[in-house]
């Protein structure tokens, strides 16, 4: 990796901010509806921005909108050095997407991909909220994706070069398997349990935080600055950002501050 210059912490928000702004304008161009979500909200309503000590990007948009953000992606890609990744695509295992700057790489994670730079995009379903099994079942089914997706999957101590190599090559072909069999679970979970209460499925044993509100409405959104670009928000953030944060405009102490565990992040070479 020597041959490779590492992204410095003074760049990763630059560029998660162009991806942002790069997104921002796909959709607007497009009548595409998302908003910011989870810690990316908070800054944008808090600090005008990203958190001080956050380094990501994370927005929400309906089933409806992410498709049509897929079926316009191509017209993109090339000119802002951008790429999409989601769960069609192969070797990637997340239960949402992920724009990455094409311009940067990173160490291998858990789950065995080089992703570089990214923002998050969560997909949200209106779906039930009393069905515990219905709920039991999904959460099962994406953990199952995680773990087939990470290096825990088929892992082997042998020291038996002929078993080592033979559980590579099961890995090989169970995965993709594996996992098109999961997400097709999955969707059809999605087609036939239609719901009032929006929900995302790309948080995991959190799902059940999204049955909080009955309607996040994103026909109706705002716009809010985030570092000196208006972004959309929804307009029930108070009553989100509280569900999830609590007193969320009082700045946690150091010690309580959530830091995220990513890895390495390189420029390729040009």
């Amino acid at each position: 990796m020597s041959q490779h210059k590492i992204i410095t912490n003074s760049e990763i928000k630059p560029i998660l901010f162009n991806l942002l702004k790069v997104f921002d304008r796909i959709c607007r161009e497009n009548d595409i509806k998302y908003s910011l979500c989870g810690g990316t909200l908070l800054g944008a309503v808090r600090h005008k921005g990203f958190i001080p000590w956050d380094d990501d990007v994370d927005v929400f948009l309906t089933r409806e909108n992410y498709e049509k953000f897929c079926t316009v992606f191509h017209k993109y890609k090339k000119d802002n050095n951008i790429d999409l990744l989601n769960y069609y695509r192969r070797g990637y295992y997340a239960t949402f997407a992920k724009m990455i700057d094409t311009r940067t790489f990173s160490s291998e994670n858990s789950r065995n991909e080089k992703l570089g730079v990214w923002m998050d995009i969560h997909i949200i379903d209106r779906m039930p909220t009393n069905n515990i099994d219905f709920y039991k079942r999904l959460i099962r089914n994406i953990n199952e994706i995680r773990y087939f997706g990470s290096n825990k999957y088929f892992s082997t101590s042998s020291k038996n070069r002929l078993i080592v190599i033979l559980k590579r090559s099961i890995k090989k072909i169970v995965r993709p398997f594996k996992k098109r069999k999961v997400r097709k679970d999955i969707e059809t979970f999605l087609k036939n349990n239609k719901g009032s209460k929006e929900i995302s499925f790309s948080f995991g044993n959190k799902l059940s935080f999204w049955c909080n509100m009955e309607n996040l409405n994103f026909d109706d959104l705002i716009n809010l600055n985030f570092e000196g670009i208006d972004v959309m928000c929804i307009k029930k953030y108070d009553q989100y950002l509280t569900a999830k944060y609590g007193d969320y405009m009082t700045i946690p102490k150091p010690e309580d501050r959530i830091l995220h565990d990513v890895e390495t992040r390189y420029w390729k070479k040009k």
